[in-house]
């Protein structure tokens, strides 16, 4: 004689798509609920997949909402990659005017940025991209003009120094 069919309850039910998708083995979910797995498969199979399908779309919807956010750019990196089909070499793409010796460095940041606006207008960088480049690029000429002002602060100070030298002492 066959034992009579297993049948969970709907709290068990519950209990297991939880468990499922809090990314448990199916092995341990058998052994909390006290059953073998073969009877877990059996009557909780749809129990499994649903908790597991939930899981990942609710984890899927973060990371495309700090993917889109802009405030976690590794996100965003992860997300063309795995989603979009971006590869590393794509980046190569996007920034096109090559370093000018004999550009300031400000120039050469405003000429990165205006291939990027053109490349931009004609929809071959995506907004979110684009505007990342921007941001990067403000902060790289803020840095650049705080050099600026640093370098002209030390050559104002060894004039002032060489003056000093220059200068005789009196004794009175």
């Amino acid at each position: 004689m066959s034992n009579p069919a297993k049948k969970l309850t709907e709290k068990e039910l519950s209990e297991v798509e939880m468990l499922a998708g809090l990314g448990l083995r199916y092995e341990d979910i058998a052994a909390i609920k006290g059953m073998c797995l073969d009877t877990l498969k059996k009557y909780a199979e749809e129990a499994l997949q649903r908790g597991k399908a939930k899981a990942k779309a609710q984890v899927m919807q973060t990371a495309y909402k700090m993917a889109l956010s802009g405030k976690t750019p590794a996100m965003t990196i992860f997300w063309l990659k795995t989603r979009a089909g971006w590869r590393e070499n794509q980046l190569d793409q996007i920034i096109i005017p090559p370093v000018k010796p004999e550009q300031t460095a400000s120039k050469n940041v405003i000429a990165c940025l205006s291939q990027v606006l053109e490349k931009l207008a004609q929809g071959d960088i995506d907004p979110k991209t684009a505007s990342s480049i921007a941001g990067v690029a403000g902060a790289l000429l803020k840095a650049v003009a705080q050099e600026e002002v640093e370098t002209r602060l030390a050559q104002v100070e060894c004039v002032l120094r060489i003056q000093d030298m220059k200068t005789p002492e009196l004794d009175f």
